[in-house]
């Protein structure tokens, strides 16, 4: 009855189901969701780390620059180019306008009052950026994306970093997701965290 009620919830919406199992759902769940009609889309890795006793090391780059609150129009571009280009899917840098359009709306989502909205520069030109909230002591980052041609420079992690040393005094945990080997685990993992589960999305059209 439960999935029955969240299957129509997203056909009266004309939305596709999607479902997100831990290694701690009911063992028969992915059988009885696969008879009916849902199909393993991906994986995503959910990391942790204790809150570090010390700051934490920003790279030292006098051409990166780390602000919060920006301009909510040109964190919601910033974010929406990172995302339309997936990592390993980068060939020219050149990104569909619709695509972006559609991905900076959906950002929308990351505008609540209690999230911190973090923008990293590059020579004062907008090029990576972030959300992080805090809740019942545990922090949380999520969100980030670097736009193309700004990639491999460490702007990631110091958007990171800074966050966590926002956090010192209210978090005890600090929490991540990231896509399964990608260059974004890696980061957090230089960072000190740890892979603590991996998730299955299952997805019913």
């Amino acid at each position: 009855e439960d999935l029955d009620a969240i299957e129509d919830f997203y056909a009266e919406r004309t939305c596709a189901v999607q479902i997100e199992l831990c290694p701690l759902a009911s063992p028969d769940l992915p059988s009885r969701l696969t008879r009916r009609g849902f199909v393993l889309q991906a994986f995503e890795n959910q990391l942790a780390r204790l809150a570090p006793s010390e700051l934490v090391a920003v790279p030292d780059r006098a051409d990166i620059e780390v602000e919060t609150g920006p301009n909510e129009g040109l964190w919601r571009q910033v974010i929406a180019e990172g995302f339309a280009a997936p990592d390993r899917k980068v060939a020219d840098g050149s990104l569909p306008a619709d695509v972006v359009a559609v991905l900076g709306d959906m950002m929308r989502q990351f505008l609540h009052p209690d999230l911190v909205r973090y923008l990293a520069r590059v020579d004062g030109e907008p090029a990576a950026g972030a959300s992080s909230a805090v809740f019942r002591g545990v922090l949380f980052v999520f969100g980030t994306a670097t736009r193309p041609r700004f990639r491999r420079r460490g702007l990631q992690r110091a958007i990171v970093a800074r966050a966590m040393n926002d956090a010192r005094g209210a978090a005890d945990v600090l929490m991540a997701t990231t896509e399964p080997g990608s260059v974004s685990q890696r980061n957090f993992e230089r960072l000190g965290f740890q892979v603590m589960y991996s998730r299955a999305i299952l997805i019913k059209p």
